[in-house]
């Protein structure tokens, strides 16, 4: 019998016994939202880690939350704004996407691949990458919190939870919310946030955003010529969004629709595009779910959700090359089905059971490439995943708890579940200990992957590059241990000690001898780190947080891996100035970065402040200044460019205006 076939039987006959045990026992037990809890000071709960809601001091892994008020406090106006303020994380923006690196791994051309990236639990990775730059179009003062969630979850999450997990979720509103804001380089940007629960089963909320902005006018040495306007790429810096979110629930069915639409241009001339002639990308990501939950009794739960994914990207580029002269384009299309189904049991007091299993089928997955009258390249492979998920949790004592889980992963090319497919399996494990109500430690280990796209193992053009179907998918395996303490009631302290092993990383390697391009399993990486922390909420309004990563990575001949920043530093406060008026600001430290060409980037000293009023109980106003001290910042680039490095913005400005209608 295949191995495929075994792992659905095996998978559908654990389910089917499972609940058929669950209807003839009834254990004495607690309710489901109160299972594992311990006398440990109060805390939030975290969706994302474990596929339920629990407080984050019991999840299985590292676990950062940021809620609303920081975010409108800070200011931060996108999701890597936020993230590149944790301890850990750190951002490359080239112009047209922002990238971010978690613990000193951040290729710059994977747009964020190895993270997994979710809108309300709904996965935003569907052709590989994920948004977390403006090319999330949703507006960040409808967002409740952030959850952040550091380490691989592909033990419940399957391909792309890699480096860590990022877990957005919206507001739900039962008024109206309209926020307005413009700042430099006329930027403008329109939101709207509102919900209504009209019966006691029955509610909604929709968010909608609006953005557009001119840009900069930007010089690259690299360019200056006379033909080529002397390096200044002149109204190309655009950008255009507009998002949508609407939630629909009836008792427990709930009905989730998400749209993001992003048009940019490239003003670097980058993928071999003539310099300061317009280019430009649009991307669209959209999703609907459709969601059920229910009861079966207070030890016994189940949550099922049939899902339609859609990406559409269309790269548009004005290229003078092997006798070309004129616009080319790259284009990539993802269309896929699928279902969830996710039962939890509190087999007894201090045992809990969660298992599901997960089946995607594509639709369309498409790459086109072609230059003015010429196809380059049009391929279509389309893949069916059927997965399999256990986790275990067990209560030994009060205060010691032990996880244990494991995901099977199964794809398959031919749209045959039954046929020959590649299987990777992924566990996680994790020892939670309370050595008393103010300290928590945490021992985890766990293991990953990232599937290869199919640009990656299709891609083939003549004279240029050759497709390698034998790719294997990205691993990474880690072992960490963390220390959490509560010094006092306003006075919180983390330290955290950990160990990455990445294999089978996917790079480009030049043939000589065949005179072709061909991505290939030709890379290693390995980091070990040290996370610091200490945050406080101090009396007279003060409150603020400092936080510090080393991060040592080496690829396989043990040189330091480019785009890796050595040490980070980060660092914030905010105070009541008075009645009316409160102030925030933030300060951020990377030491240098080696780029792709070998070189080195400057240590970079970025500040922000944030000034904020909240002018009566249902008007608030605030005025943003990125860059305080105007610093020379640059990122290194990815190999599809000339330059090196990529300048980013200098000081720039932003008025927000927020009312409230009940």
């Amino acid at each position: 019998m295949p191995a495929q076939r075994l792992t659905l039987y095996t998978s559908i006959a654990l389910i089917f016994i499972s609940i058929e045990l669950c209807a003839q026992v009834d254990t004495p037990g607690v309710a489901l939202d109160t299972l594992f809890t311990v006398d440990l000071p109060e805390t939030e709960n975290v969706d994302a880690a474990s596929k339920y809601s629990q407080p984050s001091f019991e999840a299985p892994t590292s676990i950062t939350i940021v809620g609303s008020e920081e975010i409108e406090n800070y200011g931060y106006t996108t999701v890597n704004e936020l993230l590149k303020a944790q301890r850990g994380f750190y951002e490359t923006y080239s112009r047209q996407y922002t990238t971010i690196g978690i613990r000193g791994f951040n290729r710059v051309n994977d747009y964020n691949s190895r993270i997994l990236v979710l809108f309300d639990g709904h996965r935003l990775n569907i052709f590989d990458g994920a948004p977390l730059g403006s090319d999330l179009s949703f507006d960040m003062s409808n967002i409740e919190r952030v959850e952040v969630i550091r380490g691989p979850g592909s033990a419940l999450y399957g391909t792309n939870a890699m480096l860590g997990i990022i877990n957005i979720i919206p507001k739900k509103r039962e008024d109206l919310k309209i926020t307005g804001r413009y700042g430099s380089f006329d930027s403008k940007k329109l939101s709207f946030n509102g919900g209504r629960t009209i019966t006691d089963k029955f509610g909604f909320s929709v968010n909608a955003t609006l953005y557009d902005t001119k840009g900069e006018d930007l010089y690259y040495e690299e360019f200056d010529s006379e033909e080529t306007n002397y390096g200044i790429a002149q109204n190309l810096d655009y950008e255009r969004t507009y998002g949508i979110y609407g939630r629909l629930y009836y008792s427990d069915l709930e009905l989730k629709a998400f749209a993001s639409f992003r048009r940019k241009g490239n003003p670097t001339g980058s993928f071999f595009s003539d310099f300061n002639k317009k280019s430009e990308t649009l991307d669209k990501y959209q999703f609907f779910e459709l969601s059920y939950k229910m009861s079966f009794s207070y030890d016994k739960f189940i949550r099922a959700r049939l899902f339609y994914d859609m990406y559409d990207f269309n790269g548009l580029y004005y290229v003078k090359l092997f006798g070309f002269n004129g616009f080319g384009s790259a284009q990539n299309l993802a269309r896929s089905v699928g279902f969830e189904a996710q039962f939890i049991w509190d087999v007894l007091q201090n045992n809990r059971i969660i298992t599901g299993i997960e089946y995607k089928h594509d639709l369309e997955k498409k790459i086109y490439m072609g230059m003015p009258g010429v196809t380059v390249l049009n391929i279509n492979h389309p893949m069916d995943q059927f997965s399999y998920f256990i986790q275990n949790e067990y209560q030994y004592s009060s205060r010691l708890s032990f996880y244990a889980g494991l995901r099977i992963d199964t794809y398959n090319p031919t749209h045959d579940l039954f046929n020959a497919g590649r299987t990777v399996l992924n566990p996680r494990f994790s020892i939670n200990y309370a050595y008393d109500e103010d300290n928590i430690f945490r021992l985890s280990y766990g293991a990953a992957f990232r599937e290869n796209n199919i640009y990656e193992r299709y891609i083939e053009v003549p004279f240029l590059y050759k497709k390698n179907t034998d790719l294997k998918a990205e691993r990474i395996y880690t072992t960490e241990v963390s220390w959490e303490q509560r010094l006092s009631r306003k006075l919180k302290s983390l330290a955290t000690l950990y160990h990455y092993n990445m294999t089978n990383l996917v790079d480009v390697e030049y043939h000589a001898e065949g005179g072709y391009y061909q991505y290939r399993n030709i890379g290693e990486a390995e980091t070990f780190g040290v996370e610091l922390e200490t945050s406080a909420n101090l009396s007279e309004g003060w409150s603020g947080f400092i936080r510090y990563s080393y991060q040592y990575t080496t690829d396989q001949d043990e040189r330091r891996l480019s785009n890796s920043p050595e040490h980070l530093l980060k660092a914030g406060v905010t105070k009541n100035i008075n009645r009316y008026f409160n102030i925030a600001l933030e300060y951020q430290f990377e030491s240098a970065r080696i780029t792709n060409y070998g070189n080195k980037t400057n240590s970079v000293h970025y500040a922000q402040a944030n000034l904020y009023s909240g002018v009566t109980e249902n008007l608030r106003i605030s005025l943003l200044v990125r860059n305080l001290f105007n610093s020379s910042i640059r990122y290194p680039s990815g190999l599809q460019f000339r330059q090196d490095t990529i300048l980013q913005p200098g000081r720039n400005y932003l008025f927000t205006i927020e009312y409230i209608i009940k």
